[in-house]
């Protein structure tokens, strides 16, 4: 089984480079990179969230808190439970 090219999100911004300058993505290129033709398009497609990935535009993840109260799935069971503990 063949094993993921791992290139670099600076590679992967200097090949998509070439693929605008050459103005499609050819079999040459894809070689190059050791990837196939189609990776190559696919990368100029993404091309914004490859550069956001790099870093200045990268946004954390911010946790948010829950402001809702838990919802009973089971209402009718659930007060059956409290009405047996509390008796």
């Amino acid at each position: 089984m063949r094993t993921k090219a791992q290139c670099t999100n600076q590679e992967r911004r200097e090949a998509v480079l070439e693929v605008r300058a050459a103005g499609e993505a050819t079999e040459a290129l894809a070689a190059k990179y050791g990837v196939h033709r189609v990776t190559l398009w696919r990368w100029a497609k993404e091309e914004g969230r490859i550069k956001d990935a790099q870093g200045v535009n990268r946004k954390k993840k911010k946790i948010s808190k829950v402001k809702r109260g838990v919802k009973l799935r089971f209402p009718g069971l659930e007060s059956r439970y409290v009405f047996y503990f509390n008796n």
